[in-house]
């Protein structure tokens, strides 16, 4: 089997973009791209072109790059890694980054270069259910349903309805450095207020590596390894 046929579509980037000083067009186009590559993920598509715009009025950039991978469902990750612990490279991943200076009066940069990142992931808000198999069932009776769901190209309401009934969330958080370097921190949740504005949450803390831990969430890998034996079973039973 080729790389090609192993790798399924939803897992792999739906926008591989880099573009260097672009001019106001050539932003709208960059908007638009990436507007149409998140189109698929409700939660990108409320927060991602506001941040974006955000960010467009307070730097002039020289650099802008973007990627996107649309993920798959949960049961496809689980039943194309075969196990929980595989599960993640078929989940659902974004990343833009955008290099510049300050605007000023004029678009004259009034200091040096800085940074701004913004990425999405899925992670966990909790509660822990009470069983993870019965769960998927009342989403997917059986494997036949979750099947039957893919073919009819209605699957992705029925995954939205079982992330929430898991505890999963979209998270969006940005990274930034002022002056410029290399490694931004920083870091800031990302989220929007009744009225459609950005607001932006500092972490309660950092783990080990400099990533943020934030109050309300955490990484999906936590809720896989909590719940492997089962998640697991679920993997066999619905890749069978």
């Amino acid at each position: 089997m080729s790389l090609e046929e192993e790798i399924p579509e939803c897992a792999t980037p739906s926008l591989l973009l880099r573009e260097a000083n672009p001019d106001p067009d050539s932003q709208k186009q960059i908007l638009d791209r990436v507007q149409t590559a998140i189109s698929v993920n409700r939660a990108w598509s409320e927060i991602v072109p506001a941040w974006m715009e955000d960010v467009f009025a307070l730097l002039a950039p020289d650099f802008v790059r973007a990627s996107v991978v649309p993920g798959c469902d949960f049961i496809t990750c689980l039943t194309r890694a075969g196990r929980a612990s595989g599960a993640f490279q078929y989940i659902a991943g974004l990343r833009i980054e955008f290099r510049g200076a300050f605007r000023g009066p004029g678009d004259v940069a009034p200091g040096g270069r800085v940074i701004r990142r913004l990425h999405g992931l899925l992670e966990w808000s909790g509660p822990e259910p009470d069983s993870v198999t019965r769960t998927v069932r009342e989403v997917y009776p059986t494997p036949e349903a979750w099947r039957r769901a893919v073919d009819r190209g209605n699957v992705a309401d029925l995954d939205l309805r079982l992330r929430s009934s898991l505890g999963f969330v979209e998270s969006l958080w940005e990274e930034r450095a002022e002056p410029w370097e290399h490694n931004a921190r920083d870091p800031r949740l990302v989220t929007v207020d009744p009225d459609g504005r950005l607001q932006r949450r500092a972490p309660i803390a950092v783990d080990a590596g400099g990533g943020p831990i934030w109050s309300d969430r955490r990484h999906v890998r936590r809720f896989i390894r909590r719940n492997k034996q089962e998640l697991d079973m679920i993997a066999q039973e619905f890749g069978a």
